[in-house]
């Protein structure tokens, strides 16, 4: 399982083992799909001190993150990444060495420092889940910063809103002679309007301001999706890909 930001939410989430048997997951989908409905209100509030001391989210993080500690810690208790039931990937990005950082659970990190060496860096086993969870959601301007050992990191979604290129090339990689398929689900986009020449070719720093962050996540998610078609030539690889346009008012 691989995700970034909400998907690796998701992904920890199903892959975190039960306190009863380790070897079976703690969540059921029901839960999990739960999650946002029932504490999603807690994880976007902020104290009214915090919303003074940052600006309102202009001189510091707009949430200070104590609300995903005080949800998903009882809820991981204390178990690392060695621990869940399936192998997990999520992604983040450092910001002090300057690359792609991956939190998994450590089957699969022999195949980032054989092949993505200098580009890719790992933790793995030990890292809390929750600590895992934290960085791969520490959205720029949202939520601080995650240290983890060596490492501080944002949000996944600055370099891979949608992992699926990172989980294909491991797992063909570790699994030569198997086929793979991702299914790979997003949450949703809306379409962009489209931008006439006589529009852009007058913008300035405010009018590209506005459009830069949604175009730059765009053709990141497109990247990886001609990337992915791509790496179907090989008969052995498949890619489903699912992300539903939503209505305007969501």
């Amino acid at each position: 399982l691989a995700g970034t930001s909400t998907g690796g939410i998701l992904a920890a989430s199903y892959a975190a083992p039960s306190d009863e048997d380790p070897t079976k997951p703690k969540f059921n989908a029901d839960e999990v799909a739960g999650f946002y409905p029932k504490y999603g209100a807690q994880i976007f509030s902020r104290s009214t001190s915090h919303a003074i001391w940052t600006a309102g989210g202009v001189l510091g993080p707009k949430y200070d993150g104590t609300a995903i500690d005080k949800i998903f810690g009882p809820m991981m208790e204390g178990k690392t990444l060695k621990d869940t039931v399936v192998p997990v990937c999520l992604t983040s990005w450092c910001l002090k060495h300057r690359c792609v950082h991956l939190l998994e659970s450590g089957k699969y990190s022999e195949v980032v420092h054989e092949y993505l060496k200098g580009l890719v860096t790992s933790s793995s086993e030990d890292i809390p889940i929750l600590t895992a969870v934290k960085a791969t959601t520490a959205a720029p301007t949202y939520f601080p910063t995650v240290k983890s050992g060596d490492h501080n990191l944002a949000d996944g979604g600055v370099v891979s809103v949608n992992p699926s290129l990172i989980a294909g090339l491991q797992a063909l990689k570790a699994h030569p002679e198997q086929d793979v398929i991702v299914l790979s689900i997003g949450t949703g986009r809306h379409d962009a309007p489209a931008v006439s020449y006589e529009e852009s070719s007058k913008w300035g720093i405010a009018q590209w301001l506005e459009t830069l962050i949604g175009t730059l996540f765009e053709t990141n998610m497109l990247m990886t999706n001609v990337t992915m078609r791509l790496l179907e030539a090989d008969d052995r690889f498949h890619y489903i890909r699912i992300n539903v346009n939503l209505p305007p008012e969501l």
